[in-house]
Order: structure tokens, then C-alpha cells, then sequence
């Protein structure tokens, strides 16, 4: 990658940036290479992999990566980012791709609204309105109410003291599940990434909220961080 100015890296120079970003900050590559598939792909359920810095120049960047539909069809990927700002030094160029890549690291909060963690919500939502505020009486209301409900609920339940009994267990367990997910996601984050602990807070509070769909995206990021480690081991 040619820089514009001719006032290229050094082989030293390249070779630090390269095996920083590389080994040290596998997150940030995977993060960039998401964020290019979600932009300039139509196929959603595409699962991004391998991340590589293979390039670098005072002006910008470029990062491979192996991009793979959920049929197994995998096709390589090519990321080329130009700076912002001057760089001058091996570690301005570290620092600002890791900063372009922490960018990608934020949860976003918008997530709550897509389909599968609004079904979440709603449902956890009608489990604690009836264990906490309605009690079984709620229950009881709604079968005095709709003839219909009730002959289900006694046919499933047999009655209504044991399905609020039901409602409050499944309601305590998800809650305690939720929260179990949010505590291994934070420690993990913590453990293999060097995000901010405002960053690790929001992946906590929003794994809290949805459980397995934020999990799922932050299981992404977990495996991307480890992978480089995984394969020094081997």
C-alpha cells in the first residue's frame, strides 16, 4: 500500500505495526471486517473470520479477512481505510487502528429494538409484571375474563396457583441465567480485550437485558480476541 507522499514506513516500522495490531488487538481487526461486510454486503447472516492487517502506509490500511455465508460458501474479503489524520510514527499508526476498530466494539443500544430482543423484553416483562406486581390474583383476573384462557390454563397447568408458581420459577431462572451470560461476557471482554470498563458496563447491562442475541454478538468479538492466542498454542 502505496503511501501518496512516497514517505513510506520502513521494513522495521511495518513489520511493528503489522505484529501489533496482529497478535495484540485481534478484536479491533474483526470489529473493521464486520463493519465492511455490513456495509457493503447484502448477506446478513455472513460470518466474518481470520482478520489480518496485511498492509500499512502513512495514509491508510488494509485488512483481509475471510468472509463465510451460512451455506459454508466463503470468499476472501478486502478492507482498505484511508487516515483521518497525519501519521507520522509507528505507534500513531497503531493507536489510530485500534482506535477506528474500538469503534466497532461499542454494543449499541438499538439493538434492543431489533426482533428477537424485543420478544425478549416483552415476555420477560409480562413474567415480572405477574411475580411482582399482578401475583396470582393477575391470574385470576384473566381467567374470570376470557373463558377460553382458563380452560387452557387448567388443561396445561390444572390450575392457576400452580401456573403462577410456573410463572414465577421461569422468571427467576431467566433472570438468573441473564445475568450469569452478562457476568461470563464481562469477564471474558475483560479477560481477552482491552476494552474500557464503560464498554464492558453497556455489554453487561445490555447481555442483562436480552440474554442469548447481545451474548451471541459479544461470543463474537470473545473468539476473534482468542483466536491469535489459540493459534500461538498450537
Amino acid at each position: 500500500m502505496m503511501s501518496k507522499n512516497g514517505d513510506e514506513f520502513t521494513e522495521q516500522e511495518s513489520k511493528k505495526i503489522l505484529d501489533s495490531i496482529n497478535n495484540h488487538h485481534m478484536a479491533e481487526l474483526h470489529a473493521l471486517a464486520v463493519q465492511n461486510v455490513r456495509k457493503n454486503s447484502h448477506k446478513k447472516d455472513s460470518k466474518v473470520s481470520f482478520p489480518k492487517l496485511s498492509a500499512v502506509s502513512r495514509d491508510g490500511f488494509t485488512v483481509t479477512y475471510v468472509e463465510c455465508e451460512s451455506n459454508s460458501m466463503c470468499t476472501m474479503g478486502l478492507l482498505k481505510h484511508t487516515f483521518d489524520t497525519s501519521i507520522r510514527t509507528a505507534d500513531d499508526a497503531i493507536r489510530a487502528i485500534v482506535d477506528i476498530g474500538r469503534d466497532g466494539l461499542e454494543p449499541k443500544w438499538s439493538w434492543l429494538l431489533e426482533s428477537l430482543p424485543v420478544a425478549i423484553l416483552f415476555n420477560m416483562a409480562v413474567l415480572g409484571y405477574i411475580t411482582i406486581k399482578g401475583g396470582e390474583s393477575s391470574l385470576q383476573n384473566i381467567a374470570e375474563t376470557i373463558p377460553l384462557a382458563k380452560n387452557v390454563i387448567l388443561y396445561i397447568f390444572g390450575s392457576i396457583h400452580f401456573m403462577f408458581k410456573f410463572v414465577q420459577t421461569t422468571f427467576y431462572i431467566a433472570v438468573a441465567i441473564h445475568v450469569l451470560e452478562a457476568a461470563y461476557v464481562a469477564y471474558e471482554l475483560k479477560r481477552s480485550t482491552m476494552m474500557s470498563n464503560k464498554t464492558i458496563v453497556e455489554w453487561f447491562l445490555l447481555v442483562c437485558f436480552t440474554g442469548y442475541p447481545v451474548t451471541n454478538k459479544a461470543l463474537d468479538i470473545i473468539k476473534a480476541a482468542k483466536a491469535k492466542k489459540f493459534e500461538k498454542v498450537e
